[in-house]
């Protein structure tokens, strides 16, 4: 693992700890604390940049050890413990209201890209040939919902090539991404040049200034071993600024969930088994307040 000695936001390096690790674990045991089925919940250790008030995973994997991960997740995942996470029509949910406060700003019809685009639920939500999905595996191109594609491989490879040219998406959405990518400015800055000029960028990701993170504190469910950087709107608008990228619009979203999912995820915060809950309210989907930041964004000239 790698020791990160200064700050992603201000390169500052007066760091304190905020919150000790709680992952005991190693390598190899890793996947077992990763995504939805997880099995408990876990974090390495977490500190507060005093010059600017950042928080970030301070103790965090190569990349190639998280792209192990990843994959070993994927190879072992089954319908079965697929179904055990959020499910479709919560995704569903939380999707059609982010497409709605999106297209206040930008016309969906322009050519856009879904970062990080898992299964192709937004470009479905959207459902507009001129969408393209991108997605970390081995390289391809596949059809997408309504017309759309989803290009997989290497973000470095696939930005600039024939597939995604310089300039050609007038948006780029990425839910629930940025928090996970170990190379972020990099992979932020070439998110930047695939853009149009004064093309739009929306973004979900963990707000650690929101009021259930600072009142939930250690217990905050968000605080995890796939999470690397915990922005606040204030350092997320100073990251973005640097990197081309001003400003436009933030506001907090619920996340959409079952209350199967959340009593789940409860349990897993608080070490507790969960209650057993009837079929008939186990597949509820009600918003959530968990502590997640919107952020709009337009490509600097």
């Amino acid at each position: 693992m790698r020791q990160l000695t200064s700050c992603l936001v201000c390169a500052g390096e007066n760091l304190t700890l905020l919150y000790p690790a709680t992952f005991r674990a190693t390598l190899e045991d890793a996947h077992e604390y990763f995504l939805a089925n997880r099995k408990a919940s876990a974090h390495e250790e977490i500190r507060r940049c005093a010059d600017c008030g950042f928080i970030f995973t301070s103790k965090q994997f190569e990349e190639s050890q998280y792209d192990q991960i990843y994959s070993r997740i994927a190879r072992t995942n089954t319908e079965d413990s697929i179904d055990a996470g959020p499910g479709g029509p919560a995704t569903q949910a939380r999707l059609s209201r982010l497409k709605s406060m999106i297209s206040t700003y930008v016309d969906l019809e322009q050519p856009f890209l879904d970062f990080g685009c898992g299964d192709g639920s937004f470009l479905q939500a959207v459902c507009s040939s001129t969408g393209t999905g991108f997605e970390v595996g081995a390289p391809c191109v596949r059809p997408g919902p309504c017309g759309s594609r989803i290009v997989m491989g290497a973000w470095p490879t696939v930005a600039g090539s024939t597939l995604l040219p310089w300039g050609s998406q007038n948006l780029v959405t990425s839910f629930d991404v940025f928090e996970h990518l170990c190379n972020l400015e990099r992979d932020v800055t070439l998110i930047r040049r695939v853009l149009r000029p004064q093309g739009y960028l929306f973004v979900t990701l963990p707000d650690a200034q929101s009021p259930v993170a600072r009142l939930s504190g250690r217990r905050w469910s968000m605080l995890l071993l796939e999470h690397l950087w915990y922005f606040s709107g204030k350092t997320l608008d100073r990251f973005m600024l640097r990197l081309g990228f001003a400003p436009i619009t933030q506001r907090g979203v619920p996340y959409d969930a079952s209350l199967g999912h959340i009593a789940k995820r409860l349990g897993e915060t608080l070490h507790l088994k969960p209650p057993p809950l009837p079929r008939s309210i186990r597949d509820l989907v009600i918003p959530v307040p968990a502590g997640i930041l919107l952020a709009g964004y337009r490509a600097m000239a």
